[in-house]
């Protein structure tokens, strides 16, 4: 009895145990329990408490995945197959595992083998959201396991998904002493609220001044990198505000999720930095060239700028905002050591664009300034001064004149210029010399009785030749005057001469210009100044004691006759030109038969010691070109003169001749000579 009771316990436990062998085998085979989870490459993990990958990577690659060895691997000449799948979601269906890479390993298998690398597409981590990874292993022999899943959150959007995020507020829109004192710390600036705010976010948050990067990676240092508070507020340290420039500067943010997305630079909180005690005791502005009462266009040309005498409490950077009319603009910083009182020079725009042409006259204009500290203003020193920028006669084009107050006005006719012989147009020959020339010209529009022509020739004014509008003048009669030849004569030939005209408004500075005219002026044959005779005994004899420029001390050369050479640079000759010099003797106090064998004829270049301003020319050897005079005619007249070409005309000039009487004996005979070194 106790037997078989025995056995029937031993077949019936033998029966549990298959049975939960088969059911292991099963649950091996359909779950898979015995296979590690697939592991992600860490340098992906940007959290790896959850799984979320890094964003940047997530956009370009390909995320690896690692899968280790598994405890029943292939015999020799058998594979298995690994299959790594991915599906969306934390908690996906079965159904919704897709295939994603495989590979074969096939047996003996090498230990070095694992872990096996694979790979989820890149195109596979889009959208972002929560995924799933496993991998399933085929065995040869038909079976099949399946690995846990492992999660993973892709995520590739910044805070504000691309979009700017609105600027941070401060409790502040200028930073100065007073404020500084209510807030000695620091202080605070708050984030505004965003819709995909969540744990893990950072903002780097910044004070930055002119100019402003547009390009987060050219951004200096931020003040600070910190994890978003649930008050989403930043703190500006005050000792680090205290560094400022008297500048405008901007409080800005850039967002970081965990995954490493960066958002763009935030919009910027603007404010207006000026520290220190601000300017004080300023003095009324001062506008040099109105001290005569009015300013003109003459001052316009000239340059109208406004002074600021010294005032207290300056800054290096502090600078100077000047309203003139209604225009207002900024001058540069004054610097370390501003040199009082400073002078800014008012634009020409400026200028021109305040004065109200139309009402014309003289108009009371304001000048005014303040001291900019960033941009906190000092209070407004302020004068009036008279402007009178108005003209007569035709309006320049193109309006406004972008060349102003330049008085050329190209709607003025030219005038031209005719020579009394020859009648050529803008030309004068040596037929015309000794002549006035005629000018002609065409009035303008419009047109007013007593408005005033004013003619100038090589820039000279011709005051003999002003013209004044008659009642019975209409615009575009021609009129013609006279250049008198005094004034044709003092400015020399000229292949291209300028002459124009000017009109204005009786008693009035502010004249327009007609275009130049170029004359080609060949009226006057030119005599260069003659060269001088050195060491003349009475002014008009060379004697013996004339061949020395100190007989105590011969110099080389002498005894010689010293020849004065002129300044030449007035013909416009230059070092390097070349002048011929000559020497020429004849018999007597008159006549004009010549000394034989004494002529002497040097071409000198310029330059060293025969500079152009004029030098001395020793007419030597003394017994080849004056003791003849001496043995051959007693006395004599002694001549020098200097030819060159002309610059510009190529004409052959020939000076004056210089004459003396050449007495070179004493009593006793000829001259008696000093020994030379």
């Amino acid at each position: 009895m106790t037997a078989s009771k025995t056995r029937r316990n031993l077949d019936q436990a033998q029966r549990v145990r298959d049975e939960y062998r088969l059911q292991k085998a099963r649950r091996i085979a359909e779950v898979g329990d015995d296979l590690a989870d697939p592991v992600v490459d860490a340098t992906w993990l940007a959290d790896p408490a959850d799984g979320t990958l890094k964003g940047n990577l997530v956009r370009e690659q390909n995320l690896p995945v690692s899968v280790p060895a598994w405890s029943s691997l292939p015999p020799p000449t058998q594979q298995d197959t690994v299959r790594l799948q991915w599906a969306p979601g934390a908690t996906p269906a079965e159904g919704d595992y897709q295939e994603v890479a495989s590979i074969v390993v096939e047996g003996p298998v090498d230990p070095a083998l694992f872990p096996l690398h694979l790979e989820v597409p890149n195109a596979s981590l889009q959208p972002d959201g929560d995924y799933s990874l496993r991998y399933v292993v085929e065995a040869w022999n038909g079976s099949r396991s399946k690995s846990g899943g492992v999660n993973v959150i892709c995520d590739t959007l910044p805070p504000w998904r691309h979009a700017e995020p609105a600027a941070m507020s401060l409790p502040v829109q200028e930073l100065t002493d007073d404020v500084l004192a209510t807030y000695p710390d620091e202080i605070p600036g708050t984030l505004p609220d965003y819709a995909d705010i969540q744990r893990g976010d950072k903002v780097a948050f910044y004070w930055v001044t002119t100019p402003l990067p547009d390009d987060p990676d050219q951004l200096p240092l931020p003040v600070g990198y910190i994890d978003v508070l649930p008050d989403k507020t930043v703190a500006y340290p005050v000792d680090m505000l205290k560094q400022s420039q008297d500048k405008d500067y901007y409080a800005f943010y850039v967002l970081f999720d965990k995954a490493g997305n960066r958002s763009p630079l935030s919009s910027y909180h603007k404010v207006d930095v000026a520290l220190g005690p601000l300017p004080s005791n300023l003095q009324d502005p001062i506008v040099p060239l109105a001290a005569d009462g009015v300013l003109d266009l003459p001052d316009a040309r000239e340059g109208i700028s406004v002074q600021i005498l010294a005032f207290d409490e300056w800054k290096k950077t502090d600078r100077i905002e000047l309203t003139w009319g209604d225009q207002v603009f900024n001058s540069s910083e004054i610097g370390v050591s501003p040199r009082f009182p400073l002078d800014i020079a008012v634009p020409l725009t400026v200028l021109r664009d305040a004065y109200d042409r139309t009402a014309g006259g003289e108009q009371a204009t304001n000048v005014s300034y303040r001291v900019l500290r960033g941009a906190k203003p000092s209070e407004v020193k302020a004068i009036s001064v008279n402007v009178d920028f108005s003209y007569i006669g035709p309006d320049p084009v193109p309006d406004p004149d972008p060349d102003w107050p330049d008085p050329v006005n190209g709607q003025l006719t030219r005038a031209r210029v005719f020579g009394k012989a020859s009648n050529v147009q803008d030309s004068l020959a040596r037929a015309d010399a000794n002549q006035a020339a005629d000018l002609k010209f065409e009035l303008y529009t419009p047109l007013a009785e007593g408005e005033e022509i004013d003619f100038f020739w090589a820039g000279t004014e011709v005051s003999e030749a002003r013209y004044v509008v008659k009642d019975t003048d209409t615009s575009n009669d021609e009129i013609s005057v006279e250049i008198p030849w005094s004034y044709i004569a003092n400015a020399g030939n000229h292949p291209a001469l300028p002459v124009h005209y000017r009109i204005h408004a009786p008693g009035s500075e502010n004249y327009q210009s007609s275009p130049m005219t170029l004359v080609n002026v060949d009226a006057i044959t030119v005599v260069p100044e003659k060269p001088a005779f050195e060491g003349l005994y009475n002014n008009s004899v060379i004697n013996c004691d004339s061949l020395y420029a100190d007989p105590t001390n011969p110099a080389t050369g002498e005894p010689a006759v010293r020849v004065r050479v002129p300044d030449l640079s007035r013909y416009q000759l230059n070092d390097g030109d070349k002048v011929t010099l000559t020497w020429t003797a004849v018999e007597g106090f008159t006549g004009e038969v010549e000394v034989p064998g004494v002529e002497k004829s040097a071409e000198i270049t310029l330059g060293g010691a025969t500079p152009v301003t004029g030098f001395v020319w020793l007419v030597e050897p003394y017994d080849t070109h004056l003791l003849p005079i001496y043995t051959q005619a007693g006395d004599g007249r002694g001549r020098a003169s200097y030819t060159f070409i002309a610059p510009g005309s190529g004409e052959e000039l020939t000076s004056e001749v210089a004459e003396a009487i050449v007495a070179l004996h004493v009593p006793g005979g000829a001259c008696p000579l000093v020994p030379t070194p």
